[in-house]
């Protein structure tokens, strides 16, 4: 395959969301394959130290309606927005009974509700400009289910079929829309709930994943070697998703 394939010099890619677990490694993978990144991330001095390493921006931007219309209006007349990478992630584990609608409410705002409003307003902007991709982050919990965890779980499989279905409806447009959905990495908070070892037993790979390998899928998909792929999920399981 040629290098320029998966090169993104020239591309200016937007990274909404947390930067841990999944947002740093992505926006440091996009950096080196060339892209111009910008940070759209809750204000923090965290996200202006990470942008400055990436020779980047940070947009501090909390995930309301005002607020990423107006990030995406200045991210625009920067330059434009060729790709976007969504890496909204916040688990919530409780019985169905003791989840309150207000708790369902919050995981779903946490987790599906920014995925809308930025792929609404970048896409729109992609629309107008020939094309680009969006990347969204999920979960394997979206499509396996896990006892206890019903409200995360819904919000992630919210993802899935949202980037499914966004997917097929600009397909014939030069919008690419695909989610990667990681399993079981390390240093992330559901690694570090239970010993390595003994989760390691139950994943085929025989090891955690790791984060960097987030980072390399998601270049891979902002760049023009996955150009035919849309509506797509990749789960990053190790092989753990494989089982029927």
């Amino acid at each position: 395959m040629r290098e320029e394939v998966l090169s993104l010099d020239g591309k200016r890619a937007l990274v909404t969301g947390g930067l841990h677990p999944w947002g740093k490694p992505v926006a440091e993978a996009l950096a080196e394959a060339g892209a111009k990144v910008l940070l759209a991330t809750l204000p923090a001095p965290t996200t202006r130290k990470v942008a400055g390493k990436l020779s980047g921006a940070a947009l501090p931007t909390r995930p309301s309606p005002t607020q990423v219309r107006r990030t995406v209006t200045r991210a625009v007349a920067g330059g434009g927005i060729d790709i976007l990478v969504n890496c909204y992630d916040t688990p919530m584990a409780s019985p169905l009974l003791d989840t309150h609608q207000a708790a369902w409410r919050w995981i779903v705002n946490a987790n599906l509700d920014p995925v809308f409003l930025w792929c609404r307003e970048v896409g729109g902007h992609m629309l107008a400009n020939g094309g680009g991709r969006i990347i969204n982050l999920a979960s394997g919990l979206g499509e396996r289910g896990l006892g206890n965890c019903t409200a995360y779980c819904a919000a992630m499989a919210g993802v899935i079929s949202f980037t499914r279905s966004l997917g097929l409806e600009w397909a014939g447009k030069s919008v690419a829309v695909n989610a990667m959905a990681p399993c079981w990495f390390e240093d992330t908070p559901l690694a570090e709930a239970m010993p390595k070892e003994r989760l390691a037993r139950f994943i085929p790979a025989k090891r955690l994943g790791k984060i960097e390998e987030v980072g390399a899928m998601a270049a891979f998909l902002a760049s023009d070697a996955a150009s035919y792929i849309t509506g797509q999920t990749y789960f990053l399981s190790g092989g753990v998703m494989a089982h029927a």
